[in-house]
């Protein structure tokens, strides 16, 4: 595939099939999942705040009650560097304690949080972790000592920016920024082992107790003199020149460090921060107050770059986290970059984080400067170019892994989008940030996310699906499109059908979810005289389910036999979705009671497309398999229906994992154990669903738990009775042994 993560050697790296590693596994291998960068090369000093952070998160203190560090101070005072120096250190004398680092600058929402931290605690395999479950192991864990290293803190006060007043007041979840703070402060006052370290450029209050403050200041002439020493290695400087840079600098070690980079010479350095006759006007840094020179800085250093590196830099800044060369050239199609970036990393306008191959990220600072210089006509076309390309590559890429996903080559594709489910998020971001996009831009994101939202249904979480085509409907909307706006009505309607967990068919709740969505779409692909195309196909198909769901049995049935007229008219190109289709109507005759007939249906025509389009390795596969596993046992042929549930758990468990259909197998196969009257093995295939409706721990699915903690107390109650009736079994026959002797 063109989108294989490639190694800085130009071999492309095979994608492994994530696996999850549960809690008992020692700490040693969670600590190769942390994102936790390496200590700056140029480190220096720091030794106060090294030994309060240590002595803050010392875990054998019982004295110690700090539960949140706040490490803050003025942009460039060294926050980051100093936390990921006290944290490898702390990780180098203490075995037991592992590590999640989070940039909150990059943060999209409170699922993406909890993806992150999942990943790197406990290497869940989709990126959206349910919040309670992700809390409540952070609250009880037992084995090791969570640390979360939370980056930029600030930047979490403008999560719900940019998002239109009417999308803020239809959302149905609180705000990021309140739920994000709300899941942090119960971590830190519930968990016995969790602590926080936080860095911010503002002071925070997060706990009300518990909480510690640490503030860096400017270095003093010996900090700084060190620092220029690492610097400059092998260089002569003298302690009177090392003194007037750091006072021209503001002894902030960002301005020094940066400054030192451009300047081989330290001599020569302080000459241009001194001499008001030269060129590069650097004497602006030792004029500026204390708060001004860290922007006086960034802009003195990034004019004397080329307008070749200016550029290159800006149009890096689409990245919001790390990137390697190789990626980046393919993204923005350059073959030039990889001597660019070198360059900028020498200059310290980029981060290198050492791995294999090299990832880069650019520093927060430049990054922010970069994104103010894009409103400059020069830097905005540049800009517009490099995010063009890459919408153009996410978009692409998404084209390209749903036809994966609809063959048999399943696994690469869900490999492949879990590799590059970041850049789809930020993707996502950009929906709601107003004038982020053109409009031919956003025309082409609506009909392609339109067009793989079978993928993105599968793959995605419900509130983050939820989220895009929200954002994605409204976008319609403001521009007049109703035909792009039936579209995304019916994608939010099938995902309703998608997320119900029930079985055996379609649950009240979801159909009553899912029907507005798509009765408006009917409405307004009706009005368009729209009788052609996948949009039209599902959305009278998935009305037609609903309609079913209300007894309106003929209507619905007609509205899904015309959407198996679409398909069939569309021929080889539309065959796996008319197979979709007929399964369609194989769950109206279901929930009709014609078991038989759904069976012939589910048989002869959608598992035959499956099993030759798909193979027998696919989440539809499984899909039907499991369908077909509740008809058989609503008609008493267990033996079958347990056939056909093993097989599609099977799949399930080792494509989809912890999900909402590995779940609803997990129930189903319960089922026919306990229709067996097989209660101990229906009691252990319910407890296990059980845990992951609860790890899921989606509100749309509370029915769906307590109809399984139902059948689990039934299970229970039954195997006390076999029990009990075992044992008076064994006592009347020991009653009759005794009277025979």
């Amino acid at each position: 595939s063109d989108y294989s993560e490639e190694t800085e050697g130009g071999q492309k790296e095979d994608g492994k099939e994530e696996e999850y590693i549960p809690s008992q596994h020692p700490t040693d291998v969670r600590r190769e999942m942390s994102l936790l960068p390496r200590p700056i090369r140029h480190f220096v000093n720091r030794k106060r705040e090294l030994s309060e952070i240590k002595r803050f998160l010392n875990k054998n203190d019982s004295q110690n009650d700090c539960r949140c560090i706040l490490l803050h101070g003025s942009v460039g005072m060294g926050k980051t560097s100093t936390a990921v120096k006290a944290v490898n250190e702390i990780l180098d004398a203490d075995s037991e304690t592992v590590v999640a680092y989070v940039n909150c600058r990059f943060l999209a929402s409170l699922d993406d949080l909890a993806g992150k931290i999942a990943k790197q605690l406990y290497h869940f395999p989709f990126r959206e972790p349910a919040i309670g479950r992700i809390k409540s192991l952070l609250i009880e864990e037992e084995n090791f000592h969570p640390l979360l290293l939370l980056d930029n803190f600030e930047f979490l006060v403008q999560l719900d920016d940019g998002r239109s007043m009417e999308m803020q007041a239809e959302r149905r979840f609180p705000s990021e920024k309140t739920e994000i703070m709300k899941f942090f402060r119960d971590i830190a006052t519930k968990s016995k082992k969790a602590h926080l370290l936080v860095t911010s450029s503002k002071n925070i209050d997060i706990l009300q107790t518990g909480q510690q403050w640490i503030k860096l200041l400017p270095f003093n002439e010996d900090d700084s003199l060190q620092l220029l020493k690492k610097v400059y290695g092998d260089t002569p400087l003298e302690k009177e020149t090392a003194c007037k840079i750091a006072h021209c600098c503001g002894g902030i070690p960002f301005v020094l460090f940066a400054l030192a980079a451009w300047q081989d010479n330290p001599t020569d350095l302080l000459e241009m921060l001194t001499n008001p006759d030269r060129k590069e006007k650097f004497t602006r840094i030792s004029d500026a107050t204390e708060d001004e020179k860290i922007d006086v800085c960034i802009d003195v250093c990034f004019k004397r770059l080329d307008t070749h590196h200016q550029n290159t830099l800006v149009s890096l800044t689409v990245f919001r986290g790390l990137f390697t060369t190789s990626r980046a050239s393919r993204i923005l199609k350059s073959a030039e970059l990889r001597g660019a970036i070198d360059e900028l990393a020498r200059r310290s306008f980029l981060e290198q984080h050492i791995s294999d191959p090299y990832h880069y990220s650019i520093l927060t600072v430049y990054s922010l400067y970069c994104q103010n210089k894009t409103i400059e006509t020069p830097f905005q076309e540049v800009f517009s170019d490099a995010r063009k390309m890459f919408i153009n590559y996410v978009l692409s890429f998404l084209e390209e892994t749903f036809q994966s996903f609809l063959s048999t080559d399943v696994s690469k594709a869900i490999v492949e989008y879990r590799r590059e489910d970041e850049i789809i998020m930020q993707l996502i971001d950009w929906f709601g940030v107003k004038g982020s996009m053109e409009e031919d831009q956003e025309k082409r994101c609506t009909d392609v996310f339109n067009k793989v939202g079978e993928l993105l249904g599968k793959m995605m979480g419900k509130k983050t699906f939820d989220g895009a085509f929200t954002q994605l409907k409204y976008k319609c909307k403001e521009s007049k499109d109703p035909k792009r706006l039936g579209e995304c009505l019916t994608s939010l309607g099938i995902k309703e059908v998608f997320s119900c967990g029930c079985s055996p068919d379609l649950c009240d709740e979801a159909a009553g979810r899912a029907k507005p969505y798509l009765l408006e779409a009917d409405r307004i692909q009706c009005d368009l005289d729209i009788s052609t195309g996948n949009s039209r196909a599902q959305c009278l198909a998935k009305l037609g389910r609903c309609l079913v769901k209300e007894q309106s049995f003929t209507e619905g049935k007609e509205k899904i036999r015309q959407a198996i007229d679409i398909r069939k008219a569309r021929g080889e190109a539309d065959i796996v979705m008319l197979g979709a289709t007929y399964n369609d109507l194989a769950v109206a005759l279901s929930l009709e009671g014609n078991h038989e007939e759904a069976i012939k249906v589910r048989e002869g025509e959608t598992l035959e497309i499956y099993r030759k389009h798909l193979g027998d390795r696919h989440p539809f596969t499984a899909t039907i398999l499991n369908n077909l596993s509740n008809n058989y046992s609503a008609l008493g042929e267990y033996d079958i229906a347990k056939q056909y549930s093993e097989e599609a758990l099977k799949i399930r468990r080792e494509l989809l994992k912890d999900h909402y259909d590995t779940a609803k197998s997990l129930f189903d196969l319960g089922m026919v154990h306990k229709n067996r009257e097989e209660f101990k093995d229906a009691k252990a295939y319910l407890r296990e669903c059980e845990s992951m409706q609860r790890f899921l721990d989606d509100p749309t699915m509370i029915s769906e738990l307590e109809r399984t903690i139902k059948e689990v107390e039934e299970c229970m109650l039954n195997e006390g009775k076999e029990k009990l009736t075992k044992s008076d079994d064994d006592l009347g026959q020991e009653g009759k042994s005794i009277t025979l002797q």
